[in-house]
Formats: C-alpha cells, sequence, structure tokens
C-alpha cells in the first residue's frame, strides 16, 4: 500500500509540474506536426493569394494606362461605352458593305444596258 501510495504521489507531482506521459507527449507531437502542417499549407495559401492580387494589380495598371482613368468605376463606364461604340460601328459596317454590293449591282446592270445600247 505504502508504494501504491508514493506512486500515486509520484504521478501527481509529476503531473502538477508538466510531465505529460508517453501518450500526452504523442498526442502533442501530432497536434505539433498538424500545426506545423496547416501553417506551411496556410503559407502556401497566402503566396498563391498575393500572386493573383499582383496579377490582377498588374492588369489594372495596365488597363489605367491605356485608359487614362485610375478610378474602377470610371475604367468599366469607358469600357461599357466602347462595348456600345464598337457595336455601332459594326452595325454601320454591314450597312455600308450591303451599300457597297447595292452599288456594285447597279453598276453591273447598267455597263450591260451600256452595252446592249451599243450593239443596237
Amino acid at each position: 500500500k505504502l508504494k501504491e501510495r508514493n506512486d500515486k504521489m509520484d504521478a501527481i507531482v509529476k503531473e502538477e509540474a508538466g510531465d505529460l506521459g508517453a501518450e500526452g507527449e504523442d498526442d502533442l507531437k501530432s497536434a505539433l506536426v498538424k500545426h506545423k502542417l496547416n501553417h506551411r499549407q496556410n503559407d502556401q495559401e497566402k503566396l498563391e493569394q498575393k500572386t493573383k492580387i499582383d496579377i490582377f494589380e498588374n492588369a489594372f495598371r495596365k488597363i489605367k494606362d491605356a485608359t487614362g482613368v485610375s478610378d474602377v468605376n470610371e475604367v468599366i463606364q469607358k469600357i461599357m461605352s466602347q462595348e456600345g461604340t464598337t457595336e455601332n460601328l459594326m452595325l454601320l459596317t454591314k450597312e455600308n458593305q450591303a451599300r457597297i454590293e447595292n452599288f456594285n449591282d447597279q453598276e453591273t446592270k447598267l455597263r450591260e444596258r451600256v452595252e446592249e445600247v451599243k450593239y443596237s
């Protein structure tokens, strides 16, 4: 009984002193490994996010230089305005192409008519 009591006292003293025992130390080591892995993963994610941010900032800088506008909303407004202008120009191009084809048809018919009149 004395030995049991001494063993229990030793266990209590060790526990109070911070001795975790073999199982506690294994749990602590496992937690440390998990923490290190999570830390590395977080560092990798931070690096990827920073890279993406750098890409977007560089793209915005190029857009800002090209448009001469530094406000995001103004850039969006300019792009939307340019889209409208582009659509307008495409429509005008189609209309003018149709007119050119019409004029070419008229010219061909008039040349044929001139040839008919010439030889009649």
